[in-house]
């Protein structure tokens, strides 16, 4: 008897503290929901620039060129937009710094390379290799692995066609796989992304977005394109213009910022020929919002030797530090960033 009321003691203790256990976790839970939540953590890297250059930033090529370039993390969030900037010829990441600042200093990530043979993108490596044995010459021996190559001068005055051609498919991967390095890691959004050109480079960055949105299964990352003076001699060889202008899968995901010279026709024309189309093109009856066309004051009245005066090209540099296209680039880029919904160009996994 005795055995049996210790049984039934034990048991009602034990039903008495797991009810009091259970009672404590709701209060734990209630007082739980009751907390405001946490405020998002800030990333580290939020505003901070940093410079690309070294053995670890070199194009895919026989003689690969040691790149350099600036790179801004901006809000360094899944949504930060970024902005690939590709200076003119005889030029350099340095002639934008009035714009990439402008961008960083408003949570765009902005990503500015001196282009091969510019700025501080002046050396590759010599393709190195011996004569052999051979008695005609023709078959060379390389080296072995171990041995290092020699880095050389490598100059934008040297050029030649190949030299060129190599911007299109050595520099432009190379830009594009830094990108993809920071969208993964969730530091920016590659489906916003947005390239500036200047002069040569306009070729460069229609060719990238024309890659973009070359098939089904591309990326379809370029939303917006800034040209800023595209060089006719440059747009009439490179058909990438023609192709994304032409690209039935576009309709109507791209803006295009034109800016030319006030004192150049060619490239007004051609301006005003590439956002006709875009404009007929779409189906949006306010297209001609999203390409706008604008020209700047690229001359200036100077003193000759002889006390009288001339007219001299105002260098893009200059023209950027007035603030006034500057300032234009930055709002079209931002409008064009805010028109985004919450569910649109939202950012994924890279397939």
């Amino acid at each position: 008897m005795i055995s049996v009321l210790r049984l039934t003691a034990v048991y009602l203790l034990g039903l008495t503290l797991a009810f009091s256990a259970a009672q404590f976790l709701c209060a734990q839970e209630k007082n739980t929901d009751d907390r405001p939540a946490k405020p998002k953590k800030e990333s580290p890297k939020k505003g901070q620039s940093t410079d690309l250059e070294g053995d670890r930033f070199i194009t895919r090529e026989p003689s690969p060129v040691r790149y350099s370039a600036s790179y801004c993390y901006g809000n360094a969030d899944r949504e930060t937009t970024p902005v690939l900037v590709l200076h003119d010829e005889k030029g350099s990441r340095k002639d934008f710094l009035p714009l990439t600042d402008l961008l960083a200093n408003n949570g765009f990530a902005v990503l500015a390379p001196d282009l091969r043979g510019h700025g501080r993108s002046n050396k590759r490596y010599e393709k190195t290799e011996l004569p052999g044995n051979n008695p005609n010459g023709k078959v060379p021996q390389r080296l072995p692995a171990r041995t290092t190559p020699k880095l050389v001068d490598y100059l934008a005055e040297d050029f030649q066609s190949k030299d060129y051609q190599m911007m299109f498919t050595a520099d432009l991967p190379l830009m594009r796989s830094m990108l993809e390095r920071v969208h993964v890691a969730g530091e920016a959004n590659l489906n916003r992304l947005v390239i500036v050109g200047a002069g040569r480079s306009c070729a460069l960055a229609a060719y990238q977005a024309a890659q973009d949105w070359s098939g089904k299964d591309s990326g379809k990352f370029t939303k917006t394109l800034v040209l800023i003076a595209p060089a006719m001699n440059e747009t009439q060889k490179t058909p990438a213009f023609a192709a994304l202008v032409n690209n039935k899968l576009v309709k109507d995901d791209i803006a295009v910022f034109f800016a030319v010279p006030e004192n150049s026709t060619l490239s007004g024309e051609f301006a005003e020929k590439m956002r006709t189309a875009f404009i007929e093109k779409s189906k949006d009856e306010k297209a001609a919002a999203r390409f706008p066309l604008i020209t700047y004051p690229a001359t200036k009245k100077m003193k000759d030797d002889k006390g009288g005066e001339t007219t001299a090209d105002i260098p893009l540099a200059e023209v950027l530090a007035g603030g006034k296209l500057a300032q234009s680039i930055f709002n079209f880029i931002n409008q064009r960033n805010q028109t985004f919904g919450d569910k649109e160009n939202r950012w994924t996994k890279l397939k």
